[in-house]
């Protein structure tokens, strides 16, 4: 029985290893005949050996510094944001409202418009994650796994460690646990979590997309944000950044260099998406 945990240990450990290396490894502890604690032991140092000499490279630190940490903050505070917005137009609607009030016109075109609101956002912020993910695969090859947790960490992390107090007129909302905690965990898991390893484990596995669909990528992420310009610079404001600016009627926005610049920051992944497959192109064209 101990063996069999310590076999299965082993293998689980084995796991970080790529495939090919894998088989090498299983083969060489059988014929070798090292089992149980050794076993772990050797294949763990390997692992360890192998994950530390990826961070050799400059590709694995750019990931992290460029993507993982700057884009991860973003991303968690449009989830803070747009996860606010929805909790009190459900409230609203669900809560305020009933079934009934749809036979008005009036109020049949807000629900819509709030519902097409958060369907718009949810799809940004999937757009914008998987763009994510995949250049953190591009960039990161086998560190990507700790770069995918580390943007995890972010993503969650930031929620469960920054307190952000609602407006006085909202507390009626979130003394619901299901809108204060429910709702922004689910929107985080479902349209930046999901959606991001996906994107990682794409990007590991193809580094440069074909041509047409970079291209189809990087148009759906300009347009979309730039659809939600607007709210992205509105959530660095009046979040718990607080960045420089004021927002005046029609949502004319007066803001520093670093507020308009976030827009630029969430279409970065797919722009980078877009070069990597024209230039691949051109050097097939050219060979």
């Amino acid at each position: 029985m101990m063996n069999g945990f310590w076999s299965r240990l082993t293998d689980l450990v084995a796991g970080a290893l790529e495939p090919d290396e894998r088989e090498v490894v299983r083969g060489d502890l059988v014929e070798c005949g090292i089992g149980g604690t050794h076993a772990v032991f050797d294949v763990g140092g390997l692992v360890v050996r192998r994950h530390a000499a990826v961070w050799l490279h400059w590709r694995p630190w750019a990931a992290l510094l460029g993507v993982v940490i700057p884009l991860g903050m973003l991303l968690s505070l449009l989830c803070r944001w747009w996860s606010e917005s929805a909790a009190i137009d459900a409230f609203v609607y669900l809560h305020n409202g009933s079934w009934s009030y749809l036979s008005y016109p009036g109020w049949r075109e807000d629900a819509l418009r709030a519902a097409a609101g958060v369907a718009l956002a949810s799809m940004a912020l999937g757009c914008w994650s998987w763009a994510t993910g995949f250049v953190i695969g591009s960039l990161s090859h086998a560190a990507a796994w700790v770069n995918g947790l580390l943007l995890m960490l972010i993503v969650f992390g930031e929620f469960l460690v920054i307190d952000q107090p609602h407006n006085r007129f909202n507390l009626s909302v979130f003394a619901s646990s299901f809108y204060e905690v429910g709702l922004p965990l689910t929107l985080r898991t479902m349209v930046v979590a999901l959606p991001a390893v996906w994107g990682a484990r794409t990007g590991r596995q193809r580094a440069v997309m074909s041509l047409t669909f970079a291209t189809m990528m990087a148009l759906g992420v300009v347009g979309l944000t730039g659809l939600e310009m607007r709210a992205i610079q509105f959530a660095a404001i009046l979040g718990w950044w607080r960045l420089d600016g004021r927002i005046y009627g029609a949502g004319f926005v007066q803001a520093g260099w670093q507020v308009h610049a976030l827009p630029l920051l969430v279409m970065a992944p797919g722009i980078y998406i877009f070069l990597t497959a024209a230039m691949r192109e051109r050097l097939r064209r050219a060979a």
